[in-house]
């Protein structure tokens, strides 16, 4: 490991469809998601870091329809991985879930019944936890440094992102809400998964 290296309409729009959820958890999930699908978020030249996706609950498959709806027929954007997810209903296999692509590497989540034991046991609220994706070795670092200061690694494993498959580690922020850090150096997840077994071992030890 080394050392760790113009908010747009659609952030109006996000915002706005988070605060129709009600109350203040609807709140919260409009604020994370209008701040996620904000331009001023994309990856640029000196930013090594990337807020990747974020997770909403659609726990019934009334809501997913809703949801599905709301962000392809409301605001314009793409689901994808659906079929993934019909696929999975009928196999139980290989765990899937519906996106919604917000750009080339950003994405909302719609997590579905079946993914309730994948989720944040912490969470309150509709928003189950934000993942930014950085380089392997600012992810290593973060990794390191969390660890130094008591936010003890929870999981980690390769999982579907904003650009496909990365590697994931999982930590609960202060506030107990999941924070999912990803690296796509699919080279480098032997030294990822390394690290994170051994952070692993230290908490138990």
């Amino acid at each position: 490991p080394h050392a760790m290296a113009s908010k747009s309409p659609a952030v109006a729009a996000a915002f706005a469809s988070g605060c129709a959820l009600g109350g203040i958890a609807g709140f919260l999930a409009g604020k994370y998601v209008g701040l996620f699908a904000g331009s001023w978020l994309r990856r640029s030249k000196g930013r090594s870091a990337n807020l990747d996706h974020v997770v909403v609950e659609a726990h019934d498959e009334n809501r997913l329809q809703e949801f599905v709806s709301f962000y392809r027929d409301g605001l314009g954007l793409e689901i994808i991985r659906m079929q993934n997810y019909r696929n999975f209903q009928k196999s139980n296999k290989k765990a899937a879930f519906p996106s919604v692509k917000i750009n080339d590497t950003q994405v909302i989540d719609l997590f579905p019944s079946e993914m309730k034991h994948f989720g944040c046991k912490n969470k309150k609220g509709p928003v189950d936890h934000i993942c930014i994706s950085m380089s392997a070795k600012d992810h290593w670092k973060a990794m390191e440094n969390l660890s130094d200061m008591g936010y003890e690694i929870r999981d980690h494993g390769i999982r579907f992102g904003g650009e496909g498959d990365g590697y994931s580690t999982y930590f609960y922020d202060p506030n107990g809400m999941w924070l999912e850090l990803r690296n796509y150096e699919k080279s480098n997840y032997g030294i990822t998964r390394e690290l994170a077994n051994a952070l692993l071992t230290n908490k138990k030890s």
